[in-house]
């Protein structure tokens, strides 16, 4: 109803299905796919390397991540 205003589809229930079938492939084949394509997705960016001390080799990850929030801040 929003796109075919309502005198037309009168035609299409007066139509038998094989009718009806055959207009809607009709219509889908004048359709522009391009047009609805999604966005593609960008590349992906690099992950830091980890710092790693031979002194200290373990570090805890909630302490990375901290870092890294203040990093940004």
């Amino acid at each position: 109803m929003i796109a075919i205003p309502e005198p037309e589809w009168r035609l299409f229930a007066q139509m038998s299905a094989e009718d009806f079938a055959r207009v809607l492939v009709q219509l889908a084949q004048k359709i522009n796919l391009e047009r609805f394509r999604k966005h593609s997705r960008g590349p992906k960016q690099e992950k830091q390397k980890r710092h790693f001390d031979p002194a200290h080799p373990h570090v805890a990850t909630a302490r990375i991540l901290n870092s890294r929030k203040l990093q940004i801040a």
